[in-house]
């Protein structure tokens, strides 16, 4: 007896009907003109109306479920590292606007009890704090948009070298909040050719974000070594944007005190101001934008390369050694490498 998807015989009433349903796939309907641009229209444009579906609930519990899933198993296999380990998420693409949908609404800090062994894995929550949230080909931009909603950093997060910054009530939000995300560091790598990739500093202060110099993603093609033999030739090369980020001359930049609780709270903070203290909140180098430069050109092969753009952070030592040095580095604006530092000009200039 062949039974129907709810596990009941289906009625004798219906068989003709469904003899003459009409179904068909995303397949059946897809031309078979330029495979390469609709197998990348298919694989990555139509992802995000399926998210903004009814299946957006679905699609946000399977992540958590599945990141909590192997998040235990690490924790199983790494005795300790629950209490003292550190977690980094990558999200490419449509992950990253999920990852946006998640961490706007977990909470600044985890419940004390989570028992990680007795109860069933969550759907609703990491299970984890996220220290550096890496978005790589991401449309977040565009979704923070859409819901107007400005990119803020998190209250009572109480990350290293802020003082107390996020308690502000101006500078920083509350859990629950669309785009006020529970992280320490957000980084937004966008390859220059990425036709899906928005940038998000605008998000933070549309006005600062255009007084910061573009950043790039360190290249990897000038190597510690090479620079060192410059300096023995006596020709010790000049620190770039585009330098290593091992950086020309390593060193710990000097620590500078911050204001108080009490001075921040009575301060009456400018647009500036607190634009530059969102920024570091969000970011221990003062911006969340990157850019990363391949494949340039003639414009029509620019146009080819775009349609691997999307795809490719995977496979380009740039961006997997720009995730190394930022994960690997110790926590805090004072411990960040001057290559990749924020780099102002005038505010309010364009």
């Amino acid at each position: 007896m062949k039974l129907d998807e709810g596990g009941s015989e289906p009625n004798p009433d219906q068989k003709e009907a469904d003899s003459t349903k009409n179904q068909f796939s995303l397949k059946d309907i897809t031309a078979e003109s330029l495979p390469a641009v609709r197998n990348l229209i298919s694989d990555v444009m139509l992802d995000i109306p399926y998210y903004l579906s009814h299946h957006k609930p679905k699609m946000i519990e399977a992540v958590i479920h599945e990141a909590n899933r192997i998040y235990r198993l690490w924790c199983r296999n790494n005795p300790g590292f629950h209490d003292n380990g550190r977690v980094h998420l990558v999200a490419h693409s449509l992950g990253s606007v999920m990852c946006l949908d998640i961490l706007s609404k977990q909470p600044t800090k985890l419940p004390k009890q989570l028992d990680l062994v007795a109860r069933k894995v969550r759907i609703d929550i990491f299970e984890f704090d996220t220290k550096s949230l890496f978005f790589c080909g991401s449309p977040a931009g565009f979704f923070l948009l859409l819901n107007k909603a400005p990119l803020i950093p998190r209250k009572g997060r109480e990350k290293p070298d802020t003082e107390g910054e996020d308690t502000n009530g101006n500078v920083a939000g509350e859990a629950g909040i669309y785009g006020c995300l529970a992280v320490d560091n957000l980084y937004n790598v966008m390859h220059y050719l990425d036709p899906v990739a928005y940038r998000l500093n605008a998000c933070v202060d549309v006005e600062y974000a255009a007084a910061l110099k573009p950043a790039s993603v360190p290249s990897a093609t000038e190597t510690w070594a090479q620079y060192l033999g410059s300096v023995f030739r006596g020709k010790p090369t000049a620190p770039t944007r585009n330098m290593t980020g091992l950086d020309a001359m390593p060193r710990r930049p000097t620590a500078v005190k911050m204001p108080s609780t009490v001075e921040l709270e009575t301060h009456n903070f400018t647009r500036e101001e607190i634009a530059e203290k969102r920024m570091f909140l969000l970011n221990d180098n003062g911006q969340i934008d990157y850019t990363l430069h391949s494949g340039g050109g003639p414009l029509e092969i620019q146009y080819l390369n775009m349609l691997s753009a999307h795809s490719s952070y995977w496979t380009m030592r740039d961006f997997v050694r720009f995730l190394v040095m930022e994960i690997g580095r110790k926590p805090g604006k004072s411990e960040t490498m001057n290559s990749i530092k924020a780099i102002k000009k005038a505010f309010g200039t364009k």
